[in-house]
């Protein structure tokens, strides 16, 4: 019983986490790309840097260049990329 509640608890968040991004893209609230400072401002400096030396976000070189896909930036903010952090320790 619990499992099905979690499910479809689940898909509730889907539908609602898709529904959102269909408005947001039909409705134009917000533009497609990011310059690299207003990503700075968003998600912070260190955050963005490292993102772009880890390949995980990269600035665009076709269409309006210097930007981020807004979108791309946003799944790698969402996503726990905690792996590529190094401990107090081994910083140097």
């Amino acid at each position: 019983m619990r499992t099905t509640i979690t499910k479809l608890s689940n898909v509730f968040k889907e539908a609602v986490l898709q529904g959102v991004q269909n408005v947001i893209k039909e409705e134009q609230l917000f533009a497609d790309n990011l310059s690299k400072n207003e990503a700075y401002k968003m998600y912070g400096r260190s955050n963005v840097d490292r993102w772009l030396k880890e390949k995980l976000v990269s600035i665009s070189n076709t269409g309006k260049k210097g930007m981020i896909d807004r979108q791309r930036l946003e799944q790698v903010a969402a996503c726990s990329n905690r792996f590529s952090y190094l401990m107090a320790c081994e910083r140097k």
